[in-house]
């Protein structure tokens, strides 16, 4: 009975050491959270960019213009569309990478909800710090 009590206390004392979190893992993991979330939020608003290009160019086609300038909003209309092409397969290579951690954190070290809770408010606040994270151009 003494052993079983003992064997008992130490169970108990392991699983609540291994539920901790060391602070460089946590740093470590919540930066790579923060830089998945940005290349999403980045591809995200250069998709948008990319679809009003592309209403622009659509609408200047309705335009009654020169046949070289249309030959000219013709083939930008084409890129812009292969660029939305690109920007979507890689958004949703991005949204599945992300499953895929978010899977690896909440069955690994981040189990606790608390810990995983940790994780995002952390990697958050790292992603508030990244001013790259949107996409500037068009």
């Amino acid at each position: 009975m003494k052993y079983q009590l003992l064997f008992f206390i130490g169970y108990i004392f392991l699983t609540s050491c291994s539920k901790k979190i060391n602070e460089n893992d946590l740093n470590r993991d919540a930066e790579q959270l923060a830089m998945d979330l940005c290349h999403t939020q980045w591809v995200e608003t250069k998709l948008k960019q990319v679809e009003q290009k592309i209403i622009r160019l659509q609408d200047s086609l309705n335009l009654d213009l020169a046949d070289s300038l249309k030959a000219d909003l013709t083939f930008k209309l084409r890129k812009a569309k292969d660029g939305l092409e690109y920007y979507t397969e890689q958004k949703s290579g991005y949204v599945k990478n992300n499953l895929e951690e978010q899977n690896k954190y909440t069955s690994g070290l981040y189990s606790d909800p608390k810990n995983y809770q940790l994780l995002k408010d952390k990697a958050n606040e790292l992603l508030s710090k990244m001013p790259s994270c949107v996409s500037k151009e068009y």
